[in-house]
């Protein structure tokens, strides 16, 4: 019984790291979702689907965490940038990408 209870205990920890977390909330009252990163690269779905879906309930990626969570896990600053550029631009347009990457560039 011990082992089992110990068992749920450690599949509860896992699943709350895959969790989105709330960053804080944009002047136009939008949640900025944090831990992208992690549920993008374990879970294997696509960052064009997630910013899509985040669209639809009115969140944004926090892509400072975004940036941070891919260099702890050994991502150069090229690919995380190619990547979230790719990202945008296939979903938001090459303006909006742009804004992104330029403001990212003031936090690495």
């Amino acid at each position: 019984m011990e082992f089992l209870q110990s068992l749920i205990l450690l599949e509860k920890r896992r699943s709350k790291k895959r969790e989105f977390t709330n960053s804080g909330i944009t002047s136009d009252d939008k949640s900025v979702m944090g831990n992208v990163f992690r549920y993008y690269d374990t879970e294997g779905v696509a960052l064009e689907d997630i910013i899509m879906k985040f669209d639809e309930v009115g969140y944004i990626v926090d892509w400072v965490d975004f940036y941070e969570a891919a260099k702890r896990a050994g991502w150069k600053d090229a690919t995380i940038l190619k990547k979230i550029d790719y990202a945008l631009i296939d979903t938001k347009g090459k303006e909006y990408a742009q804004q992104v990457l330029n403001q990212l560039q003031t936090h690495i």
